[in-house]
């Protein structure tokens, strides 16, 4: 006979929000790194992870590191400096620049998915399954769809604040 955790009800009011722990990943793809990071940082919280405090600043931390290899590269292809530098070889660095950033989101969200894994799953074996957010998706899609662009053609040059939301 197998040992069998006494089920547990979450301690705190904002557990119901709490969702699937890779939801917030494969939702960047579609929605952008941007909102997928506060979700899932949002998530943790929701979940009750004990090192909660340290996936905030992970995110900040990897937010900053990652946006900054965005501004970087948006900068230097707006001022021609790839061309100047790298002559024809420019465009293969800034390809490789803008894998680099697309990359980055992905380990940043991937990293903070791994530390919740194991807590949504014992969540999800309480009885019922933690959703998807399949609204939260839909809202994240139609911003980035229709609201991000209309905001970063008044505002030219900082599409690297929101990420990258396209495959």
């Amino acid at each position: 006979m197998r040992y069998r955790i006494p089920d547990e009800v979450p301690r705190h009011r904002f557990a119901r929000f709490a969702t699937r722990a890779s939801a917030p990943y494969w939702a960047s793809l579609v929605g952008g790194f941007l909102p997928a990071l506060l979700w899932s940082t949002a998530n943790a919280w929701f979940l009750g992870c004990r090192d909660r405090r340290w996936q905030t600043a992970f995110a900040l931390i990897g937010y900053s590191t990652v946006a900054a290899i965005g501004a970087v590269r948006l900068w230097l292809y707006q001022s021609g400096t790839f061309e100047t530098v790298f002559g024809h070889d420019g465009r293969l660095v800034n390809a490789l620049m803008n894998s680099a950033y697309f990359l980055g989101w992905l380990v940043v969200l991937r990293i903070l998915i791994g530390r919740q894994v194991d807590l949504a799953a014992y969540r999800g074996s309480l009885g019922k399954q933690l959703p998807w957010g399949v609204v939260l998706i839909g809202l994240m899609v139609l911003t980035d769809r229709f609201v991000v662009p209309a905001v970063f053609d008044y505002f030219n040059g900082i599409v690297w604040v929101w990420g990258p939301s396209r495959l």
